[in-house]
Order: structure tokens, then sequence, then C-alpha cells
């Protein structure tokens, strides 16, 4: 049973990882957060990626929060063995 929890969680980790690479390349310095609903979103996560790309990019670690991807599905793919 703890098994199988370990697996999923590194499902989840590694699903979770990719969907935030798949934001932070999408990430374009001129889409905020905070923009009208009327700008179309050109992220490919829509308004979701924009948010977390902004917080990565902007607010935590810069351009070199794209090895945190890296770095989760690394533990991701650990738990799922």
């Amino acid at each position: 049973m703890k098994e199988r929890r370990l697996e999923i969680l590194g499902i989840l980790c590694m699903a979770t990882s990719f969907l935030a690479l798949i934001s932070m390349v999408g990430y374009n310095p001129y889409e905020d957060p905070g923009i009208s609903p009327n700008v179309k979103v050109e992220n490919p996560l829509g308004i979701l990626g924009v948010f977390i790309a902004y917080f990565f990019i902007k607010f935590s670690f810069g351009y070199s929060s794209f090895l945190l991807p890296a770095l989760g599905s690394i533990w991701g793919w650990w738990f799922f063995l």
C-alpha cells in the first residue's frame, strides 16, 4: 500500500513539473497577471500559466527557475521507482 502511494506521488510530481515547465516556456514578460480580461493570453496554459510563470520568474528565482521542473521530475521519478 505504501509503495502504491509513493508511485502516485511520483506521478503527481512529474505531472506538476511538466505543467510548470510548459507555463514557464510560454512566459511573456509583457503578460501581467493583473491584465484586463479582454486581453488575449498567449501562455499555453492560459491565465493559470501566466500566474505560475510570473510567480516563478518574477518573484522567485528568475530564469534559473527553469531548473525547478527538472528537479521536480527527478524527484518524482525517484518516488515512482
